[in-house]
């Protein structure tokens, strides 16, 4: 995920489980090999939010642990987190 902005971010990342899983669906979210989330998925597309650790401009990975049935990834919308939000804006 690359980054230009060097203020603290927050993150939304749209998941859903896959067709095919019953129930359920736990996994892990890593930003930088930390863990930053460990949702429980229900059927259905639904919004993680995430405060990101680390906001250095430059590449950052987020990686998704997930069962073998897998999981569908929508959209990652980034924004500044709420104490930077008056100051910067949108």
């Amino acid at each position: 995920v690359p980054n230009l902005m060097p203020y603290p971010q927050r993150g939304r990342l749209w998941l859903a489980p896959a067709s095919s899983a019953t129930g359920d669906t736990s996994i892990v979210i890593r930003w930088d090999g930390d863990t930053i989330a460990t949702p429980t998925l229900h059927p259905g597309w639904q919004a993680i939010e995430l405060d990101l650790p680390s906001w250095n401009v430059g590449e950052h990975e987020l990686s998704l642990e997930a069962p073998a049935a897998g999981i569908s990834v929508g959209n990652l919308e980034l924004r500044f987190a709420p104490d930077n939000h008056a100051r910067y804006g949108d």
